[in-house]
């Protein structure tokens, strides 16, 4: 604590950055929280199905060209 008090010795008003910087990571954190729980399941289904889809539809055309 007093290297960071250290630090923001020298500025003018030292206690505003570290309460913004907080206030800025909490909404950021909030709007992130409630678009994820906002997605809908068949869409988080899908997404989640991405990657086989795309390693079946690879496999299928190696297969297909040998």
């Amino acid at each position: 604590m007093k290297l960071i008090q250290y630090a923001m010795g020298d500025m003018d008003v030292p206690a505003i950055f570290p309460i913004l910087a907080m206030l800025i990571f909490l909404a950021l954190f909030i709007v992130i929280v409630w678009h994820t729980y906002s997605l809908k399941k068949t869409f988080v289904d899908q997404m989640a199905d991405m990657p086989l889809i795309d390693e079946l539809t690879s496999n299928e055309n190696t297969s297909k060209d040998e």
